[in-house]
């Protein structure tokens, strides 16, 4: 059984105009074309399996067109970027409400909510503004290293992406300054290097909301920093090839690379494992992030092909193919992650589940004790499962008291071992079997105990 921790979806096929720009607002995708134009995606009716469906259309809403959208997400609005500038609409209507002054030939833009602030880079200038009602007010305007590509906000620092090197801007906004009206103005930052792309052909850097981590792009990896610019990880993401776009799950990272959209976990960032490949979407060339924890990524493929939607898979059907595949530490690992609300009862029946799997893989692989300790961690573990896997050393009558399922589904089939190897596998047996023993005649004591008390008081009541 193959892993999936995100199932395709079609959102539109056979588009024949280029798809320059996606965001999603609430529970509904917008996307950019080449021809200026703006479309609102919506998928129909309440069921997932409902197609998607274009609910509205703005034709012409720039003659240049929009290469980067921002929703703002604290009221109706979005930030449009051309080259003719960034503009400021409402939606869904999309109402020019203002046009910033001096934006013309900005690369790229990035907007901090808690800070209610938009920075815009023009060659090598950073404009800083702060959005008052519907009017942007220019608070600033800071030097930059180089031209940038791109830009992400980490808490009070801007990441600031280039072709040769990452920076971050230690942006401070405070005071005033005469002209201004009042308005707070941006002062001199501190700025340090994070280091190079190398031979990535996309500097690429994405904030993690959920971990606060900044994951930055450099050669074929990604490495993992704080919002204080320093490493947060030993250990960084190896891509099967070079990245030309990253976003972030809720656990997971995902990225465009040659042989289409690879997913790598974010708890167990060491491993080489691929954990899904999308092959059928090799031509895929823009990640729209998700709104929020488990809900879809969008990706838009080559000129022609169309949007597909990533969708996440339950976390428990996630863990249980995770386990299929032998990895089961993975598997393990998500049992914590599961949603707010799932019934205990479910939760410990996954958990069983996996450490019974686990723990015959184990032993079946001649790890003795570390297989009987994970079977030993179920809540259904007792005497007769751990003796099933050695029948010789149960008498024939018995047998049938041998489970054949546990935990809601049917146990694994491994051979009893022979020789040297039985030897051991009964040394790592003995243990559990004595602490089972010990804590059966335990509760035959308190049981008995407890029945004499309850005769005791009885009868002192009847004398009394």
């Amino acid at each position: 059984m193959g892993f999936e921790a995100y199932h395709p979806e079609v959102v539109v096929e056979n588009f024949q105009r280029k798809f320059e720009a996606l965001c999603v607002w609430n529970d509904q995708l917008l996307a950019s074309t080449n021809d200026g134009a703006l479309l609102f995606f919506k998928q129909g009716g309440n069921a997932s399996s409902d197609p998607w469906q274009v609910v509205k259309a703005h034709k012409s809403l720039d003659r240049k067109p929009i290469s980067q959208l921002q929703v703002i997400t604290a009221r109706p609005l979005i930030l449009c970027l051309t080259e003719e500038g960034v503009n400021l609409h409402t939606l869904p209507d999309m109402k020019l409400k203002f046009q910033p002054m001096r934006t013309r030939t900005a690369s790229c833009m990035a907007w901090s909510e808690p800070r209610n602030l938009l920075a815009v880079a023009v060659r090598r200038r950073l404009l800083l503004f702060s959005l008052q009602g519907s009017n942007l007010d220019e608070v600033g305007e800071l030097p930059l290293p180089d031209s940038a590509t791109s830009m992400t906000w980490a808490g009070q620092h801007l990441v600031v992406c280039t072709r040769k090197q990452y920076y971050m801007m230690q942006i401070e906004v405070g005071g005033t300054a005469a002209g201004a009206g009042g308005t707070a103005v941006a002062t001199a930052p501190v700025v340090s290097e994070l280091g190079s792309p190398g031979s990535a052909p996309t500097p690429l850097a994405v904030h993690h909301p959920g971990t606060g981590e900044l994951l930055l792009v450099q050669d074929s990896s990604t490495l993992f920093l704080g919002e204080d610019g320093r490493p947060s990880r030993r250990s960084s993401i190896s891509w099967s090839g070079p990245l030309s776009g990253l976003a972030v799950g809720q656990h997971y990272a995902l990225a465009l690379v040659p042989g289409g959209v690879e997913v790598r976990t974010l708890r167990r960032t060491g491993t080489r494992a691929v954990l899904q490949l999308l092959p059928d979407l090799a031509d895929a060339r823009l990640l729209a992030p998700a709104a929020a924890g488990g809900q879809p990524i969008f990706v838009a493929l080559t000129s022609g092909k169309g949007i597909r939607a990533l969708l996440p898979v339950p976390l428990e059907e996630q863990a249980q193919a995770l386990a299929g595949c032998g990895e089961f530490q993975e598997a393990l690992g998500l049992v914590g992650l599961l949603p707010e609300g799932t019934p205990r009862a479910v939760r410990q029946r996954l958990e069983d589940r996996l450490r019974l799997m686990y723990g015959h893989h184990l032993f079946a692989s001649g790890e003795f004790d570390e297989g009987m300790a994970q079977m030993s961690l179920a809540s259904c573990a007792g005497a007769p499962l751990l003796l099933r896997l050695f029948p010789s050393l149960v008498p024939l009558r018995m047998h049938g008291v041998l489970p054949a399922a546990a935990a809601g589904a049917p146990l694994p089939e491994v051979a009893e071992r022979s020789g040297e190897a039985f030897a051991a596998a009964v040394s790592a047996l003995l243990p559990y079997l004595l602490s089972h023993r010990s804590r059966i005649i335990a509760a035959r004591q308190a049981a008995a105990g407890g029945t004499a008390a309850a005769a005791a008081a009885a009868g002192a009541e009847l004398l009394g």
